[in-house]
């Protein structure tokens, strides 16, 4: 195998925190989904203008459609071609499914770039003349961009079938167990006067349709943001492919022999707490080869890196370094690894040989240069489970790791490894913590939560935090805004919600008096009881959305917050649940 040397263009893209000023952010627009509880609910797609959230008086809702939305792909404004990061990534085209005036569900796109700040909301457009009926399912299949540096050149793949009798959507029999239907290339702008075009993808069987049976494909861009080509793998052939048009034809093949799809190498809670990937427009997988499991680099030129012989996961990036956790073929023990980005197949072992089973295991939380973060768990006999945090460092192999934070009783909450201001300024990285800790008194459970925010170099806590204190970073697009991560303080629920919490912004890097979030014009703001609470902040950006979700089946409600005018907007309708919609 070859010497990666060159990135693709999400590599650059997705490489930077908040190493910018936010104030020259664009603007866009917000789209959240209404589902009705009872009858009396609301349904539907409206839409918030991003400029508006931080006003003194709250923005009214924008509908788009009062039909029920399947959001089937999102495209977005600020990536660019070659090396040079983007300043921002900020919704800008969004291809959605919904009922029409006929009865029929129709495809619409709806433009969220808001450049001029307009106060007037996007009108929906429909897309190609795809007319589907009431007696027919339409699902999602998966989205690419022809180019990742122009939204619309979003497209989506649906598949259109026949549910199987009583079938509901989101169980089996409804789209995944029907193998009579067809899917559809659309893409982002076709008149509603033009076919969508049918596209044979392989793999179907008597039981299932192709994306079914074989899994999700995984577009790839070259280092100018072209697509190079569709990573699938076709259970008829048990080939791992490229195909190097949309249409699933002109077919690459990688590899042979391959029992299933590939294995994506991807450490799941530090994506969802803002994990960027400083190897995008590739894709990192373990295959089950006739050889055993073989872990690989699929870059979008079409070349294949063997990283590693053997099974990798928890791959997380720097952005010099990748990190993972492998297991040799036949071994019951594994080791952390670091490979440099730009030779990716000479990984180099942090830390040999430590327990990865089902009663003990390791998670990578992040790296920094210095340290490598990750949590160890343990299940006891009855099932108990206990956490510690522990560091190696990046430029030795250890023989063991140095715990600087546990043990914990139970799973962590939050765990983040954040750079002072969102990396905008010289200081000590911070590791966020928080723990749910449980007791039980006469038959009765008591939930509370206890944060830390920790050196990672390990000279302990960096700063004091109160009792019964969530920590969140602002999630998928950006782990801070404007150097900040979410504080819900003062928590008073005491069966597992955040009720009774103050939402505050804690600025990583410096020890300063949290500054609390309210309400449009001032007003103050409490976490209503048995909620809890999540948003993901557009990166580059000072404004993020999220929802409160309810323990205990009351609605959920949406919410919308701007950091750099401390402002919280929540959305609720009577008997309805609302949550945004990216």
């Amino acid at each position: 195998m070859k010497t990666q040397n060159t990135l693709g263009a999400l590599a650059a893209s997705l490489t930077l925190a908040a190493r910018v000023a936010t104030a020259s952010s664009p603007d866009f627009w917000i789209p959240y989904v209404a589902a009705p509880v009872t009858k009396a609910g609301k349904t539907g797609l409206f839409v918030i203008a991003s400029n508006a959230v931080g006003g003194s008086t709250a923005p009214a809702p924008a509908w788009i459609t009062e039909s029920a939305p399947t959001l089937l792909g999102a495209a977005f404004e600020g990536f660019v071609s070659g090396s040079t990061p983007p300043a921002s990534a900020t919704p800008a085209t969004m291809i959605y499914a919904a009922t029409g005036s006929d009865g029929n569900q129709h495809l619409y796109g709806l433009d969220l770039a808001n450049p001029s700040g307009s106060a007037t909301a996007p009108k929906p457009v429909q897309i190609t003349s795809l007319s589907v009926p009431a007696s027919k399912t339409l699902c999602t299949g998966g989205q690419l961009q022809t180019k990742l540096t122009t939204p619309t050149t979003l497209a989506v793949v649906v598949y259109v079938a026949t549910p199987e009798t009583s079938a509901k959507p989101g169980t089996d029999g409804y789209c995944t167990g029907v193998p009579d239907g067809k899917y559809y290339l659309v893409t982002y702008g076709e008149s509603d006067t033009t076919a969508p075009t049918v596209i044979d993808i392989p793999g179907g069987t008597s039981t299932f349709s192709a994306l079914s049976n074989d899994g999700n494909f995984d577009p790839l861009n070259l280092n100018n943001g072209n697509l190079g080509g569709l990573l699938y793998w076709d259970s008829v052939t048990q080939d791992e492919n490229l195909y190097l048009d949309t249409n699933f034809t002109g077919a690459e093949t990688l590899l042979h022999d391959i029992a299933g799809p590939p294995i994506a190498c991807v450490e799941a809670p530090s994506v969802a707490n803002g994990a960027r990937n400083y190897l995008g427009g590739s894709a990192l997988a373990t295959a089950n080869t006739s050889d055993g499991f073989k872990s690989y680099q699929f870059v979008a030129s079409g070349e294949i890196f063997e990283f590693y012989d053997g099974l990798a996961a928890g791959c997380i990036t720097d952005p010099d370094n990748l990190y993972f956790i492998g297991t040799r073929n036949g071994s019951s023990s594994s080791s952390l690894y670091k490979a440099p980005l730009t030779s990716i197949s000479s990984p180099k072992t942090l830390l040999a040989s430590f327990t990865s089973t089902e009663s003990e295991g390791y998670s990578l939380i992040g790296a920094n240069g210095s340290v490598v973060v990750f949590q160890k768990y343990t299940v006891s006999s009855t099932g108990a489970i206990s956490t510690t945090v522990q560091t190696v460092p990046t430029d030795v192999t250890s023989t063991k790791a140095t715990s600087i934070g546990g043990p914990y009783s139970g799973s962590l909450l939050t765990s983040v490894l954040a750079p002072a201001g969102g990396g905008s300024i010289t200081g000590l990285d911070w590791l966020l913590l928080t723990s749910r800790n449980e007791t039980v008194s006469s038959s009765t459970t008591k939930v509370t939560y206890t944060s830390e925010a920790l050196d990672p170099n390990g000279s302990g806590s960096v700063m004091t935090l109160p009792d019964d204190t969530v920590l969140e970073s602002f999630g998928v697009f950006s782990t801070e805004l404007g150097g900040n991560v979410l504080e819900i303080t003062g928590i008073t629920d005491t069966d597992g919600g955040f009720g009774g919490a103050s939402l505050n912004l804690l600025a990583v890097g410096a020890a300063t008096t949290p500054v609390k979030l309210t309400l449009s014009g001032g007003t103050s703001y409490k976490v209503p009881a048995g909620y809890e609470v999540s948003v993901s902040g557009f990166y580059g950006t000072s404004v993020a959305a999220g929802g409160l979700f309810s323990l205990k089946g009351a609605p959920s409600i949406a919410v919308a917050l701007d950091v750099s005018k401390h402002v919280l907007v929540p959305f609720s309708f009577t008997n309805t649940n609302v949550a945004p919609l990216l």
